[in-house]
């Protein structure tokens, strides 16, 4: 289940990653700086995966995957920020993004769920599922406004 649960989170974060950025009109350096703070996180949840896989039980292994999974939900809010930033003339791009509730909700459930797997890891692992759940189906707003751009 944890393989699975990675595995979905990873390329669902790359995907709208992916579009997000290629939405817009006009990059500067810190859109640059935030996608590839985006990829380093993403690039850690093979690692976390594989360790919860195999100590799913286990309070630390619980924690660091909620972790990076934290990072990456922070780091996508970072990204589109920044391209809300650099993008400031153009309204398309900020209406597309939204408020970001799914991702603020997202964050403090990664946010909770890492002190919770200290007392209860499959606790911890519940969260993770249900918002594993949440973010399985990519967001296509994103894939929208590249196909308009």
């Amino acid at each position: 289940m944890a393989g699975l649960d990675g595995n979905c989170l990873s390329l669902n974060s790359a995907y709208n990653g992916h579009h997000l950025v290629q939405a817009a009109t006009h990059v500067d350096r810190r859109v640059l700086w935030t996608n590839l703070h985006l990829l380093f996180w993403i690039s850690l949840i093979p690692f976390v995966t594989g360790w919860i896989a195999s100590h799913h039980r286990d309070a630390l292994p619980v924690a660091c995957y909620g972790l990076v999974l934290l990072m990456c939900s922070l780091s996508f809010l970072l990204l589109k920020r920044a391209l809300c930033h650099s993008e400031a003339g153009s309204p398309t791009l900020a209406a597309v993004i939204g408020h970001g509730r799914k991702n603020a909700a997202s964050i403090l459930l990664y946010a909770l769920a890492i002190p919770l797997a200290a007392w209860s890891p499959l606790g911890a692992n519940a969260i993770y599922v249900l918002l594993a759940a949440l973010w399985f189906l990519p967001d296509h707003r994103f894939e929208e406004l590249g196909r308009r751009a």
